[in-house]
């Protein structure tokens, strides 16, 4: 069981750093660390200080967790489960201006990169990040299951 757990870190390792990577301009001199808690605590503090809920998610084809709180007024935090500790959060990026189209959602990830999540009826999803700077579009992760747990035009449509 200790080998597996071992192999599984060395494959998260590539994973979070392909996304940071991607959503931020990282300077190879700059180190960003995760933040991570148990998961209920993490959403609340998120709901409490932010006014964010756990709006969308799907699992990588690393079988990684990934998911969005969203406040109303559109800025929004990426969170990521792993296998390996599941009752934890890790928030991985930021943003503001979160909108959710018919089959894609985008956002401003914070230092300017655009955020885009494409999914199609079955639940396939991936995401790319057009970094701000170059233009340069980046997939960044793909996977499935994807699901919107609250559709934010509808809730603002009701207010």
């Amino acid at each position: 069981m200790t080998n597996l757990k071992h192999t599984f870190f060395i494959l998260l390792i590539p994973v979070l750093i392909v996304i940071l990577l991607t959503l931020f301009s990282i300077r190879p001199t700059y180190s960003q660390q995760l933040i991570c808690s148990e998961r209920t605590k993490v959403l609340q503090n998120l709901k409490e200080s932010f006014n964010e809920e756990l709006s969308e998610q799907g699992v990588t084809d690393q079988g990684f967790l990934l998911s969005l709180a969203i406040a109303p007024d559109r800025k929004w935090t990426m969170l990521m489960v792993t296998k390996e500790n599941p009752y934890s959060y890790c928030i991985v990026a930021s943003g503001t201006k979160w909108e959710q189209g018919e089959t894609a959602s985008t956002g401003i990830a914070y230092g300017g990169n655009l955020v885009s999540i494409g999914f199609d009826d079955h639940g396939n999803w991936s995401m790319i990040v057009i970094q701000s700077q170059t233009d340069m579009i980046v997939p960044a992760v793909r996977g499935h299951g994807w699901e919107r747990i609250i559709n934010l035009n509808i809730k603002k449509q009701s207010l």
